[in-house]
C-alpha cells in the first residue's frame, strides 16, 4: 500500500433471487389488502353496500343489517328433573332431550350389581337433586334397582 491512496474495496453487488422479490411483493400486497378490509370493516361496521353498475353516482343503494350482538349469547343450563321411580330407559331419554347427556347408570340392588339393559331398571335415586341447573358436560349418576314385573 502506497501512502495517501485511498483504501478501494472491491465492488459487491447484492445478490437478490427473482423469485424472493416476487413473494415479498406477493407478501406485501397480500398485507395491505388485509389492513384496507380490516380498516373498511371497522368503519363502516355492520352495514352492507351493494354496488349497481351505472354511470349515476346515485345508483349506490345502502342495505342496513341489524348489529351484531357484542356478547355471545348463553344458553340457560337445563334444571335435573326427578327422574326417580320412572324406568331407566325413559330417564335416559328424558334427560338426553334436555341436553343432560353426560348420566351413568349404577346398580343400588344387592341382586344384580351391572345396569345392562336400563329398560329392565327402575330409577331408585340421583346424584343431581331436582331442580338444579346441570352444567354442559355435568356428570350425573341414577342408581338404579332391577324391576321385578314377573
Amino acid at each position: 500500500m502506497q501512502p495517501g491512496l485511498p483504501i478501494q474495496h472491491p465492488t459487491v453487488k447484492p445478490r437478490r433471487s427473482r423469485a424472493l422479490i416476487i413473494a415479498l411483493s406477493i407478501m406485501g400486497g397480500f398485507v395491505a389488502l388485509c389492513a384496507v378490509c380490516t380498516v373498511g370493516v371497522i368503519i363502516g361496521g355492520d352495514d352492507q353496500v351493494r354496488m349497481v353498475r351505472s354511470s349515476d353516482p346515485a345508483a349506490t343503494e345502502h342495505v342496513p343489517t341489524a348489529a351484531a350482538p357484542l356478547l355471545p349469547t348463553v344458553k340457560p343450563l337445563p334444571a335435573m328433573p326427578d327422574v326417580v321411580g320412572k324406568n331407566a330407559a325413559v330417564a335416559l331419554d328424558d334427560l338426553k332431550r334436555l341436553g343432560i347427556t353426560n348420566v351413568t347408570l349404577g346398580s343400588v340392588d344387592s341382586a344384580a350389581t351391572v345396569v345392562v339393559m336400563p329398560e329392565n331398571w327402575v330409577v331408585a335415586e340421583q346424584s343431581v337433586v331436582a331442580g338444579v341447573p346441570v352444567a354442559d358436560g355435568g356428570l350425573v349418576v341414577l342408581g338404579c334397582r332391577k324391576s321385578r314385573s314377573r
